[in-house]
């Protein structure tokens, strides 16, 4: 059975895969799994950084809205 973070992973890689409005991102714990680490898949990654109790209390669409924020951020500087 899946705990609480890891059911919210899968969510968020259901909800950020979907066809019409896809996000590629990668969501990480970091080294001391104390925070979650959305990077970009770019040549120069940006990234954000929250900790695990703000993920599990953030809606999923949010946090799709802050993983494409991540790709606008690449646009403007590229």
């Amino acid at each position: 059975m899946l705990n609480e973070f890891e059911s919210k992973m899968v969510t968020c890689f259901h909800f950020f895969s979907e066809p019409n409005d896809h996000v590629k991102i990668k969501i990480n714990l970091d080294k001391d799994h104390r925070n979650v680490v959305f990077e970009t898949y770019s040549t120069i990654p940006i990234a954000n950084k929250m900790s695990i109790e703000q993920f599990l209390n953030t809606p999923v669409d949010t946090l799709k809205a802050i993983a494409k924020g991540l790709y606008k951020d690449i646009k403007v500087v590229g």
